[in-house]
C-alpha cells in the first residue's frame, strides 16, 4: 500500500458512476475526518507519477472534501485487461451504493463498446436480460428526461421510455416529462398520457387566450357559433347560451394534465371538444327554432 498525493490521481473517464450525491459525499468526509480512510483505492500508473482509480473513486472525492492531501492506495498494473475492468468498477459500484439507472445503462453501453456482448454482461454482471435492455433504453432519451429518471423523479421503466420516444415532438416529449414528474404519475398514467399527446398533435399551434376545447370546436361549428353568439340574453332571461358554451369549454378543460401543453399540441380528438362542438350546434338549432317562429 503506497499514500499518493491526492492531487496525483484522477477518475477513471471510463468509469461506470457519473453522478454522485454530495450528501453522500459529506457524511463519508466526515468520517474520514474522524476515522481516516479505511479502505484504500485502487489505482493504475498512467505515467509521469499520476494516476487513474480502478476502485473507490468515492473514497477519492470524499478524502478531498475532508482535506485530506494525501490517500492510501494499492497500485495495480498499468495494462489492466479492459473487461475486467469495466466489470469490477461496476460491480462495485453496485454493492457498495446503487448506481443510478442512467449511469448504470452507460455502465452496460461502456461494456458493449468494449466487445462484450448481452449475454456475456448478464453472466458477468449477474443481472437479468430484461435489466439491461431496460436501462440500455433509457440512453434514448434526452439528456433533461435522463435527469429526472436519475433523480428518481420520473419512472425508470422501459414502458416509459418506450411511450415517451413515441412522441414525434422533442418539445412536448420533454414537457410532458417534466409534467409528468412534477405531478408524480404512474407507469399507467405516463403511458396513457404519452399515447393521448400522440392522438393530439396537430400542424398548428392554438390561438393564445382561449381554452383548447373552445378554440378547436368554435373553428369547427364557426357559422353556429356566430349565430348562437348573436344572442345576447336567452327568450327565458337566463344566462346566453354562448356563455354557457364557454363555461362547459373551460369546464373541460380544467383538471387536463396536458393543460400546460396548450402551446405545442392541439386537442383536435379530444372527446370533450366534440362535446362542446355539439353544444355549440345544439344551441344554434334552438335559435333557429326560435326565428322560424317568430318569422310565423
Amino acid at each position: 500500500m503506497n499514500q499518493i498525493p491526492i492531487d496525483h490521481v484522477a477518475p477513471d473517464p471510463d468509469q461506470p458512476r457519473q453522478t454522485f450525491s454530495n450528501e453522500s459525499l459529506e457524511e463519508l468526509a466526515a468520517s474520514i475526518r474522524e476515522h481516516g480512510v479505511i479502505q484504500p483505492i485502487v489505482v493504475e500508473p498512467n505515467g509521469s507519477g499520476t494516476y487513474v482509480i480502478q476502485a473507490g473513486e468515492r473514497r477519492w472525492r470524499a478524502a478531498q472534501i475532508a482535506g485530506l492531501t494525501e490517500i492510501p492506495a494499492f497500485v495495480g498494473s498499468s495494462t489492466p485487461d479492459t473487461e475486467d475492468r469495466f466489470v469490477r468498477a461496476l460491480v462495485e459500484n453496485l454493492q457498495r451504493e446503487d448506481l443510478n439507472p442512467i449511469d448504470e445503462g452507460y455502465a452496460y453501453a461502456r461494456l458493449q463498446e468494449a466487445g462484450l456482448s448481452n449475454i456475456k454482461i448478464v453472466r458477468l454482471c449477474g443481472v437479468s436480460p430484461p435489466r439491461v435492455a431496460a436501462r440500455l433504453i433509457l440512453l434514448k432519451l434526452d439528456p433533461k428526461i435522463q435527469q429526472l429518471v436519475a433523480a428518481g423523479e420520473l419512472s425508470k421503466s422501459p414502458d416509459v421510455a418506450k411511450a415517451l420516444l413515441s412522441i414525434p415532438d422533442q418539445d412536448a416529449r420533454v414537457e410532458y416529462a417534466k409534467r409528468s414528474a412534477k405531478r408524480g404519475l404512474t407507469i399507467k398514467g405516463i403511458v396513457a398520457g404519452c399515447r393521448r399527446i400522440i392522438t393530439l398533435l396537430e400542424a398548428d399551434a392554438l390561438e393564445r387566450g382561449k381554452t383548447p376545447s373552445l378554440n378547436i370546436a368554435t373553428r369547427r361549428r364557426a357559422s353556429e357559433w356566430n349565430l348562437v353568439k348573436q344572442i345576447e340574453l336567452d327568450l327565458e332571461g337566463r344566462m346566453p347560451p354562448w356563455q354557457t358554451v364557454e363555461l362547459a369549454a373551460e369546464k373541460t378543460c380544467q383538471g387536463c394534465s396536458l393543460l400546460d401543453m396548450a402551446s405545442i399540441v392541439v386537442c383536435g380528438n379530444c372527446p370533450g371538444v366534440e362535446l362542446v362542438a355539439h353544444m355549440i350546434e345544439l344551441e344554434a338549432n334552438r335559435v333557429r327554432k326560435r326565428h322560424a317562429r317568430a318569422a310565423d
